[in-house]
């Protein structure tokens, strides 16, 4: 039947679909789904779906929420490249910070396309030096769509209970990956300037992870929940 119509006909038919499949995409990728509750939809510590990955709602203020995906979605170096001596120890001085990172470019090109951009606010990511007095330093602040939390937001939003009497004491911190507890990796500049704070796969932070050696992605970013 449709060999009969003319082709200006078809043409029509095959845009008209287009635009159909196009829209419903797009109300897909939008839509922020609660997968579970917490101080009601869509409130601090609800499980929500956004794009193809499940997100932890760690705050609400101004109306948008910040994010934090619930597992690692990747396993990843977060610089890939460092000079070494003649010893083989990474040259002092030779570092990175999170303006510079390869882990920032990625999560802000290749993951980043992989969200629905619009209902993502463009945040000012404030970059803290070494939180315990070493020589790491945190660089200059950033403007992302994505990024990575500090290891002062990690306190602030995954606090240490003090009555839990089961180790390990950070289960809250603890990510997954094919079934199994992996690190993580944070922003935070380590002790020296080519390491960088990881969360340990018991939830405990670690300062001493050089940036080229492979840890778990959980990206974090703030949404509008604004239609």
């Amino acid at each position: 039947m449709l060999k009969k119509l003319p082709l200006r006909v078809l043409i029509a038919i095959a845009v008209a679909m287009a635009v159909v499949v196009a829209g419903l995409t797009a109300l897909f990728v939008l839509n922020i789904s609660t997968v579970e509750d917490g101080d009601g939809p869509l409130g601090v510590g609800s499980l929500v779906r956004f794009g193809s990955y499940e997100w932890r709602v760690l705050d609400v203020q101004d109306g948008k929420a910040l994010l934090l995906t619930e597992h690692v979605i990747a396993r990843r170096p977060y610089n890939e490249t460092h000079t070494y001596n003649d010893n083989g120890w990474i040259r002092e001085g030779d570092g990175i910070t999170w303006e510079d990172s390869a882990i920032r470019m990625w999560l802000n090109s290749v993951f980043l396309a992989r969200l629905y951009r619009e209902r993502i606010v463009a945040t000012t990511i404030i970059n803290h030096d070494n939180p315990w007095g070493h020589s790491g330093r945190g660089g200059n602040d950033t403007l992302d769509y994505v990024f990575l939390l500090s290891f002062d937001e990690v306190q602030r939003y995954f606090p240490y209970d003090e009555t839990q009497q089961v180790f390990p004491l950070f289960t809250d911190r603890i990510a997954y990956a094919d079934g199994e507890s992996v690190s993580w990796w944070l922003r935070t500049p380590g002790q020296m300037q080519h390491q960088v704070f990881v969360v340990l796969d018991d939830g405990q932070p670690l300062q001493l992870s050089n940036a080229n050696e492979i840890h778990g992605v959980r990206p974090a970013l703030w949404v509008s929940l604004e239609n």
